[in-house]
């Protein structure tokens, strides 16, 4: 916050070395948020792929979805 408070308030965007860009904050959190989120999704869709295929044992799976499960894995 402290940050935030020096440079909003028309500080230059250089730290005291003057050496290196602070990155902007918006754009950190930007980051963050979409890498965890992107995350949180593959992992959904490996659980609900998991238990689908358990669930439906009788159902043919792809030999390539075999080796896929098993590279990661899951088998």
């Amino acid at each position: 916050m402290l940050w935030w408070h020096r440079f909003a308030s028309g500080g230059n965007s250089v730290n005291s070395n003057n050496d290196k860009m602070i990155p902007e904050a918006a754009g950190v959190v930007f980051s963050i948020h979409a890498v965890l989120l992107t995350l949180f999704t593959l992992l959904e869709i490996a659980i609900y792929d998991i238990s689908f295929i358990l669930q439906h044992g009788h159902q043919k799976v792809l030999l390539l979805q075999l080796q896929l499960l098993r590279l990661l894995g899951y088998q």
